[in-house]
């Protein structure tokens, strides 16, 4: 799992759903929730989680425009290939940020060590989890 940490910058709600914009340093992220309420204390300021899954970090050249806002290049720390399934480790900000692609996409790509390529992934797989402190 992907762990992020970020404060909670802006909150929209329309009906059930909420647009929450999380400041990471000098990037934003953001995640999108059903039913803000029954999430608890959601407020501007308060330092959340970001959590995703490997499988959820999708990768692309650094010139692919994409709808994401979760869109971020960084370089290449390691690479685990597989026969089937390849993990790919970035360096975001000092934080690893893993994806996971088969290697076919890997190959396709040519994905290297060292390189920078767009890491993306959807703001509705994103999931906050509140900071214990």
């Amino acid at each position: 799992m992907n762990v992020l940490h970020g404060k909670i910058k802006q909150i929209q709600t329309v009906n059930e759903l909420s647009k929450i914009i999380i400041d990471l340093n000098s990037h934003t992220f953001t995640s999108l929730i059903i039913d803000i309420e029954t999430f608890g204390d959601i407020v501007i300021g308060k330092e959340i989680k970001l959590l995703f899954k490997e499988a959820e970090v999708m990768i692309g050249t650094k010139e692919s425009i994409l709808s994401a806002s979760n869109a971020f290049v960084s370089m290449i720390k390691k690479i685990n290939q597989g026969e089937i399934l390849s993990e790919v480790v970035f360096d975001f900000e000092g934080n690893d940020i893993i994806s996971l692609i088969t290697t076919s996409s890997l190959q396709r790509l040519q994905i290297e060590a060292g390189k920078e390529f767009l890491w993306f992934v959807k703001a509705n797989e994103v999931t906050l989890q509140k900071e214990i402190k």
